[in-house]
């Protein structure tokens, strides 16, 4: 009689069979996973790529037939958890949730870090995207982002936004201000949480913030929510409006993504990929998302390679035009 981890491996095989994949896998290939898998998280316990990594673990273990562990390695914008993924056995059997800032932050803020996201790992599947949203203490009145641009250019040089430095939502930051040629201050932070924690108190005008940083203050009425920073708007929150409808082409968003160290076998890479998307319908993923401001990602991995690359020249370009440095 079958086992249920055979019958799952044998429905795997099934489907890299029907996409092609199977008369291509290397022998010795079938006897993957062979141990438990590790998911190294960027990222401490409760935050987003966490609540996403442990949403989806159970059922990536139930279609591998080996427990997915997860594995929080916090630290230097995802640079600790990068590396010591890239220290393990190019086996498939240690993988990261990988972030935007390890291809388009990191490498021109932590020059040094002794690794390339481009060239050092391989996506495996892409899976979700984290909005920020632009606010404003709510005692100020405004109704849009073109109210706040307003307040500002009507008195230069004598207000402020907070965020925290070298995260997108300084990039936010930085790329509003630009395009609307303003002479405000930003006011660093290394903790998010206190960021806002200012801006709901008046202390701050305005900030660029994650959902569950923000939305126990926009419950209450202490922040007004002008704008969201993804291409277009959440079905959540429809009547929050993307600052691409008045700006075209604005966009700084945070994405999720499962990588592997470059030099996993393409075999195991087709296993996780399957096991991962399987998950991922499966699991109750979607509105835990929805509910900290974060949708899945449809993007099949040469859509998202692409969205990669945009996203890289875009920000490099905008920190080396605005001088943004690590504090």
């Amino acid at each position: 009689m079958m086992t249920k981890r055979t019958m799952v491996r044998l429905a795997l095989a099934g489907l890299l069979a029907a996409t092609g994949c199977a008369a291509t896998m290397p022998a010795g290939a079938q006897a993957f996973p062979s141990r438990p898998v590790r998911l190294v998280v960027t990222f401490p316990a409760g935050s987003g790529p966490d609540t996403i990594a442990r949403s989806i673990a159970p059922k990536m273990s139930e279609a591998l037939g080996q427990q997915v562990v997860v594995d929080n390695r916090p630290g230097a914008g995802g640079n600790v958890a990068a590396l010591a993924v890239l220290n393990e056995r190019r086996d498939g059997h240690t993988l990261l949730m990988g972030t935007d800032s390890l291809y388009s932050l990191n490498p021109f803020l932590f020059p040094k870090a002794g690794y390339d996201a481009s060239t050092d790992f391989v996506l495996v599947t892409p899976l979700a995207e984290a909005a920020l949203f632009l606010v404003s203490n709510a005692s100020l009145k405004l109704g849009s982002a073109k109210d706040l641009v307003a307040l500002v250019k009507s008195e230069p040089g004598k207000l402020n936004y907070s965020a925290p430095t070298g995260t997108p939502h300084h990039l936010a930051g930085e790329r509003f201000t630009a395009l609307n040629g303003l002479d405000w201050t930003r006011v660093s932070y290394r903790d998010a949480q206190q960021a806002i924690t200012e801006v709901a108190a008046g202390l701050v005008p305005a900030a660029f913030s994650t959902w569950p940083s923000i939305a126990p203050y926009v419950s209450s009425g202490r922040l007004s929510l002008l704008g969201i920073t993804t291409p277009t708007r959440f079905d959540t929150l429809p009547n929050v409006p993307a600052l691409a409808e008045t700006w075209p082409g604005f966009e700084e968003t945070g994405w999720f993504a499962i990588l592997a160290p470059k030099g996993t076998p393409q075999a195991a890479i087709d296993l996780l990929n399957a096991a991962a998307l399987k998950a991922r319908e499966a699991s109750e993923l979607r509105p835990r998302l929805e509910a900290q401001g974060m949708r899945l990602i449809n993007a099949d991995a040469k859509a998202f390679e692409a969205r990669i690359r945009r996203e890289t020249q875009a920000r490099s370009e905008l920190i080396r035009t605005r001088g943004i440095k690590v504090d």
